[in-house]
């Protein structure tokens, strides 16, 4: 579980790396965390086109969001959202799971 976490945020940090990456960065912290929550869905359907998100409830500086199908890849997936958090320079964004059943996990998305 920790070592598939720690996978996905490095992925996530190695494609920050890159000059596409790079460029979302700028991207994403001009328009806030709050607007990239809305777009997770299809920017979750880069990695692969079966994923869906949906977010469930959201908070001021929260979100709750179903993701599925997430197979045996569930801690993978909740790093790939932490690793997507780090964005944010003040350290107090993350990814935790909350809940997973079969095929959907529930992550909630904080951040500063």
């Amino acid at each position: 579980e920790e070592q598939q976490h720690e996978l996905g945020v490095r992925m996530v940090k190695g494609y920050f790396d890159t000059l596409l990456g790079k460029a979302m960065v700028g991207v994403v912290k001009l328009v806030g965390p709050e607007r990239g929550i809305s777009r997770l869905d299809r920017n979750l359907r880069t990695l692969t086109n079966y994923l869906n998100a949906r977010i469930v409830t959201r908070a001021e500086k929260s979100a709750d969001v179903e993701v599925e199908p997430v197979g045996p890849l569930i801690h993978f997936i909740v790093g790939i959202l932490h690793g997507s958090g780090s964005l944010d320079d003040d350290g107090k964004s993350g990814a935790t799971l909350l809940s997973h059943s079969g095929e959907k996990c529930v992550v909630r998305l904080s951040w500063g």
